[in-house]
């Protein structure tokens, strides 16, 4: 599985492809491993940008697949990263998520 392997350039690689075939079924299979790169303090920033697009294109995909709430806190805080090439992505999705559900991300 590419999404497991210690190459961040294989796992940019495998997210770039997961985010352009996307899909209902591609986003069911492959949501978890992509929201633990994301949200990962091990993961480098490229890969966390690339996963927050990915779930960006899985959310749009398949908003009703798209769990609320459970990562709120944690992607708040990656907007704290001083990298400037991942916060624009983390708030894009952020910003997407909390147009879905006003309610939820009203506090964060």
């Amino acid at each position: 599985n590419d999404l497991m392997t210690k190459s961040k350039i294989t796992v940019c690689l495998a997210l770039n492809c997961i985010a352009n075939i996307g899909g209902k079924e591609t986003a069911k299979e492959t949501f978890g491993s992509v929201m633990r790169l994301l949200v990962a303090a091990q993961s480098k920033t490229d890969v966390q940008r690339k996963a927050a697009l990915c779930m960006l294109r899985f959310l749009r995909e398949a908003p009703e697949d798209f769990p609320h709430g459970e990562h709120t806190a944690t992607l708040v805080q990656l907007l704290t990263n001083p990298d400037m090439g991942l916060v624009p992505c983390v708030s894009s999705l952020l910003t997407t998520l909390s147009a879905k559900d006003p309610k939820e991300y009203a506090s964060a």
